[in-house]
């Protein structure tokens, strides 16, 4: 009978002398092997022996033909794009220069389309009716981006108890010279106009971007937080017309332009305009105060260094023409039944940015004092 050495030899010569973008390296019990480079691949949930190693997945709308998410030969779609990753991957989504190759002309620049169209136009834009990103897979927006949207919003973190989306994070990564656009689909002074009739943007025509761990914290998923590895970056993003109500999982809710539910993400050098709702928002449990010394977060043979973070890292952002130009603390639940209490340690931080509180907000436990602990 052919052996696990024997069946991991083979796999290795054949995919090595293939003349393919993927190698193969074997384990050092040579019992199996994992695949590497640029590609797509999919194996069966009863696969064994094969491991897939993090790769870079490229998207860029301007893309010709047999796209395979190369960075020769990018896919041209952000769907495509997350239904080809697996955990440990990067997906790089990249901005164009349009028609005359300018990525600072924004008018003919080809935009990601997310959400759904308006009458006689598509039912659903070209990159998908959401863009929720994948477990484990880490989605970077590159400077120059142009993000039309309308009836949608991005997701981090599961929305549903039935979905894993858990370990996922979204790195927006603009410069002060180059910013990464957020704005309507019926925006015609951003990115190329694919919808003929004269349209005029308004607050609330999309929702935003929801950073969320309330479910994938209940279920005890990996969270690269509670390793002191804070990955969710919003810098230098052009935010308009967003604050609006989307369907998330056949919900209604509305969404803020940055919203987070117990994340805490950096929020650095952004404006936000013409919201319907507030600029920014946070549950309670957003501004949890965590000192990475103690016991909980040291793992076995592992060491966390000792710092803290104090809720999400906000600083340098320009918020103007929106409902509430500030950090909405989102104490009410979405269905109105219940109202959020801080069951953490928590404090406000971030100092250039007003926090808004709409509701009393209940400080769940009892009087800090001295702590007897037993073994």
């Amino acid at each position: 009978p052919t052996t696990a050495i024997d069946m991991a030899n083979q796999l290795y010569n054949a995919i090595n002398g293939s003349g393919l973008s993927v190698t193969a390296t074997a384990t050092q019990a040579q019992t199996s092997i994992t695949l590497a480079g640029e590609r797509v691949t999919l194996l069966s949930g009863s696969t064994v022996g094969v491991a897939l190693e993090g790769k870079t997945i490229f998207v860029d709308k301007t893309s010709g033909t047999n796209l395979r998410g190369t960075l020769e030969k990018p896919f041209d779609n952000i769907s495509t794009a997350f239904a080809s990753a697996v955990p440990g991957d990067l997906v790089r989504i990249v901005g164009n220069g349009g028609f005359d190759g300018d990525r600072t002309t924004l008018g003919d620049n080809f935009a990601y389309e997310i959400g759904f169209g308006s009458a006689g136009g598509p039912a659903t834009l070209a990159d998908g009716s959401t863009m929720s990103v994948p477990s484990g897979v880490t989605a970077m927006i590159d400077a120059g981006a142009v993000f039309k949207l309308r009836r949608a919003r991005i997701g981090v973190g599961s929305s549903s108890a039935g979905v894993d989306r858990s370990a996922g994070s979204l790195q927006v990564l603009g410069t002060p010279q180059e910013r990464v656009y957020f704005t309507s689909w019926l925006d015609e002074s951003i990115g190329r106009d694919t919808y003929p009739p004269t349209t005029t943007p308004a607050s609330g025509d999309w929702g935003g971007i929801l950073f969320r761990a309330d479910l994938d914290n209940a279920d005890a998923r990996f969270n690269y937080e509670s390793e002191g590895i804070f990955l969710n970056h919003v810098s230098h993003a052009d935010i308009r017309y967003g604050g609006g109500q989307v369907r998330i999982d056949t919900v209604d809710v509305v969404v803020n332009p940055i919203q987070m539910i117990e994340m805490r993400p950096t929020i650095a050098f952004n404006r936000i305009t013409y919201s319907a709702d507030a600029a920014v928002s946070a549950d309670p449990d957003s501004f949890e105060e965590t000192n990475f010394l103690a016991p909980e977060y040291q793992l076995v043979n592992r060491f966390t260094p000792d710092y803290e973070r104090i809720g999400p890292e906000i600083h340098g952002n320009v918020l103007l023409e929106n409902s509430i130009n500030g950090l909405f603390v989102r104490i009410a639940t979405p269905a109105g039944t219940e109202l959020r209490s801080l069951t953490v340690p928590g404090r406000f931080d971030d100092i250039d940015i007003v926090h808004v509180l709409a509701e009393n907000l209940k400080i769940q436990g009892e009087a800090g004092g001295a702590l007897l602990e037993q073994s």
